[in-house]
């Protein structure tokens, strides 16, 4: 008779994040939004749009949050693109220098390029060649 044994729980901590990908076309080129980080870590620098998950909403909940609080965008198409999962290893980090953290991203395709609310200055499209 095999032994049973008890299942080994992943180490704490780790993390599930949710960015996305939202998506237009501007004078006939592809662009993608991105919003300045306001804070550690890469305070300043551009990402997509994301935000941990919490425990009481699924990962379409997290992603709509996302997009509301960062963009101001609500009530877009949304669909689950890809999931990341580089872990760190040693020395060298892997997605977050924080903790290890999963990622679930989302693409959202969108017809207007006007953004309503938030401040201007953290957000801005960015031609997807360059």
């Amino acid at each position: 008779m095999m032994s049973r044994t008890e299942p080994t729980w992943p180490p704490k901590p780790l993390y599930v994040a949710v960015d996305i990908a939202v998506c237009t076309v501007i004078d006939q080129r592809l662009h993608a939004l991105l919003w300045r980080r306001p804070y550690e870590p890469f305070e300043d620098d551009w990402a997509l749009p994301g935000t941990f998950s919490r425990a009481d909403e699924t990962l379409d909940e997290a992603a709509r949050r996302a997009l509301a609080e960062k963009t101001g965008l609500a009530g877009v198409w949304l669909e689950q693109l890809a999931t990341f999962d580089q872990p760190r290893r040693g020395e060298v980090p892997g997605r977050d220098p924080r903790a290890r953290v999963i990622s679930v991203a989302y693409l959202a395709l969108i017809d207007e390029h006007r953004l309503d609310g938030g401040d201007p200055s953290r957000r801005r499209w960015w031609p997807i060649d360059e």
